[in-house]
């Protein structure tokens, strides 16, 4: 600015010209300081970015560290859920694991809205029907899968699980053949239940 005033006084430049070059001066003075700033962080933050995958190159050998199989079987089970079909399924192998009795299963898509499958099961006790129940609960469990509701557990006479679109009953077997489910749903089409020794297939009966 000195120099713009003795430049001034030498050239006789007018009061209000040289106002303006001294204006324009300093903005230029500013934008300089502004840019040299933005690029010093600029550099900065590239230095911290090479610094970090530096450290990460040097800690993993350049390789990204694979999931370990319980990882990839979890993410598989997140992104595929079970149909009412699988959800069946399960529950059929849980109840022969646990050496229950007289496994049926209904298809009640043509006669029931709230379901898709009912499937009726019997232990020789309440003990029995208790562990029935808690195997079809852990295999559940395995699968990602969450009954809505469990009802009658205390007394293992009648323990209902609500599985969404699969509804299990779990008999202690002279209340199953009080109440005869099978026989109140008799226009639903019941399933066949073939075993293959640990694999369990569930087909329309002939």
């Amino acid at each position: 600015m000195e120099e713009y005033a003795r430049t001034a006084s030498k050239k006789q430049i007018p009061r209000t010209q040289l106002q303006t070059r001294l204006s324009v001066h300093a903005l230029r003075r500013e934008h300089s300081r502004k840019s040299h700033w933005l690029f010093l962080c600029t550099r900065v933050f590239f230095f911290s970015v090479s610094v970090y995958f530096l450290q990460f190159t040097l800690l993993t050998g350049g390789r990204v560290t694979p999931m370990t199989q319980a990882q990839e079987k979890h993410t598989s089970r997140e992104s595929r859920q079970p149909t009412s079909f699988d959800v069946a399924r399960m529950v059929v192998e849980a109840s022969h694991g646990a050496k229950g009795q007289d496994v049926s299963v209904l298809d009640v898509r043509e006669v029931f809205d709230m379901a898709d499958y009912f499937i009726v099961v019997s232990g020789r006790s309440d003990r029995q029907s208790q562990g029935i129940c808690n195997k079809i609960l852990q295999r559940l469990e395995q699968e990602g899968v969450k009954p809505a509701m469990v009802e009658g557990f205390d007394d293992g006479h009648w323990i209902l699980l609500d599985i969404g679109d699969v509804i299990v009953h779990v008999f202690y077997e002279p209340i199953r053949e009080h109440y005869d489910l099978e026989g109140l749903w008799i226009n639903a089409r019941r399933l066949s239940v073939i075993e293959h020794g640990d694999r369990t297939e569930i087909r329309e009966a002939a």
